[in-house]
């Protein structure tokens, strides 16, 4: 019987075969299923040579069989430890080959992005180009949803302030009746606040829109509060910008300075407080206008406006003031001129700003031909600036001649007197306002904030209001002098919630004693404690 003594030959050839077949794992590296599919053959082709070696190996050890035919002749020792070598090379380079294909594996596997959700796919392609805002589906145009709910409560420790936000009007005198009843207490909801935002591309570069209104519109009947609580719509914001354009009623240019565009949305520097009206000797006053800002660059703007006018006035007739400018005598015919420079950085903000506007009378009637008009200016400077960790400190001084409406919760209605002394020629004169201001904010904590503030204001009147005698409780009241001062809490446990305490003390002194009731009383002073939560979304 022959040997076959050319069988270990074979895992020579094999090992050929294993080279050819595992060449390819790198051009495929990039197919994940592939490349396990050729690592799991490799593997399997390995374990087969090692066997075949084993075996080789036994074969070499065994002692060749008696044979009486004459042998064939056998390899030389030379020979079959070539055929070794290069069987174990062979396997050598499968097991390397199978390496790595399986480092190849786990690259593309690493590379491959985490499955994606429902939801996050959703989001992705709704998501809109700015911060928490959608996309329009079909158009280019995103838009945001915000707003809070807001419910306050106060309650006033001296005199009865049925108001829900203190003016300089608002404060009771004392003596006065409001002073002998004692305190009350009120709670509103009608603060809260709706609105959307929407932005678009367009050939004139982004387009911007935002609409804003709460309830704060007043009852619809006077029984409202007591039987339904239905406050009526009022309409905050409604305007439009396109480059350096803005059209439509917003902030005044007067009433904005601590608001400034900072990453896509307005931010503001100014003291929190929980009452709802204008602090004294600040403005708030929003309206329609048209409005041009250059940006010089580096935080350097300058912004103009012509806006709203309104004559804002209080009137005499036989000495005896009326509750506020008749409507039938008050007419406006020139619109506000208004002007701003404003700088901003990382440290904060300074702005200088000022004013224009014409207030006018109009006593045409049967028997009476006099249009009486005078012109109102104002200037004012505000600073806005950090000065540990997150804390800042705000200023702000304003002066000038029939401000008036400007200084809203300061002089609203008394940007001018008018004196009406029988049918003798009238005079239409504005009124002199300084306002100065200050406020700090410490933040205590990532969650807890603390704000203080206080405000002084002194009205100056032509002398013929000196005459005047103001009677009855609807008056509109000449203030001389006002003061305010404020302390406040808020805690925020959520992003999505406020919840703050807040006391205010202020005070005002009248140009002309008022008699009401046997009582006459030349000042007046409000204590109010207010506790406000808000839910933002």
């Amino acid at each position: 019987m022959q040997r076959h003594t050319r069988r270990p030959l074979l895992p020579v050839a094999l090992a050929g075969g294993l080279l050819a077949f595992a060449a390819p794992v790198q051009a495929q590296g990039s197919d994940t299923e592939t490349i396990a599919a050729l690592r799991r053959t490799v593997e399997a082709q390995a374990r087969q040579m090692e066997a075949l070696l084993r075996r080789m190996e036994r074969m070499e050890a065994r002692p060749p069989a008696r044979d009486p035919a004459p042998a064939a002749p056998r390899p030389s020792p030379a020979s079959l430890q070539t055929g070794l070598r290069q069987a174990r090379e062979a396997a050598d380079q499968a097991r390397a080959a199978a390496a790595q294909a399986q480092a190849a594996q786990r690259t593309a596997e690493a590379a491959r992005p985490p499955p994606v959700g429902v939801r996050e796919a959703v989001d992705e392609g709704l998501a809109g180009s700015f911060p928490r805002s959608v996309r329009i589906p079909g158009t280019d145009t995103s838009i945001r949803l915000y707003g809070f709910v807001k419910l306050d409560g106060s309650f006033d420790f001296s005199a009865r302030n049925q108001t829900e936000a203190v003016t300089a009007q608002s404060i009771p005198l004392s003596p006065s009746t409001a002073s002998l009843q004692g305190g009350d207490i009120n709670t509103t909801a009608k603060r809260t606040r709706l609105g959307f935002e929407t932005r678009s591309d367009t050939a004139w570069g982004p387009a911007r829109t935002q609409v804003e209104i709460d309830f704060a519109g007043g009852n619809p009947s006077p029984s409202g509060q007591a039987t339904s609580n239905g406050y009526q719509p009022r309409l905050r914001l409604a305007f439009g910008t396109v480059g350096p354009l803005l059209v439509g009623q917003f902030n005044s240019l007067w009433s904005d300075d601590g608001l400034y565009w900072d990453e896509g949305r307005f931010t503001s520097l100014g003291i929190t407080r929980l009452d709802n009206a204008t602090a004294l000797g600040l403005s708030a006053v929003r309206q329609p206008q048209v409005r041009y800002t250059h940006m010089f660059g580096h935080g350097l703007t300058f912004a103009a406006s012509v806006e709203q006018p309104f004559s804002d006035f209080t009137s005499s007739t036989d000495g005896t003031l009326y509750p506020t400018s008749s409507p039938n005598i008050a007419f406006n015919q020139v619109p506000d001129v208004l002007a701003r420079l404003r700088y901003h950085n990382d440290w904060g903000i300074f702005a200088v700003r000022g004013m224009a506007r014409q207030i006018e009378a109009n006593l045409n009637a049967p028997g009476v031909s006099d249009t009486q008009s005078t012109i109102g200016w104002g200037l004012g400077a505000m600073t806005s600036m950090r000065t540990f960790g997150r804390d800042f400190v705000s200023a702000q001084v304003n002066y000038g001649s029939g401000i008036g409406r400007y200084l809203d919760s300061t002089s609203n209605g008394q940007g001018a007197v008018l004196n009406q002394p029988g049918n003798a020629p009238a005079a239409l004169d504005t009124v002199d306002v300084l306002s100065v201001s200050a406020g700090y904010q410490w933040r205590i904590a990532d969650t807890l904030r603390a704000n203080a503030y206080y405000a002084y204001a002194e009205l100056r009147y032509p002398a013929f209001a000196a005459g005047f005698s103001p009677t009855g409780n609807g008056a509109r009241l000449l203030n001389t002098r006002l003061q305010q001062g404020l302390v406040n809490l808020i805690w925020s446990p959520l992003a999505s919630l406020d919840l703050g305490i807040e006391y205010m003390v202020s005070t005002r002194d009248l140009l002309v004693p008022v008699t009401v009731g046997g009582l006459t009383a030349s000042q007046g002073t409000s204590q109010r404690l207010t506790a406000s939560a808000i839910v933002h979304f």
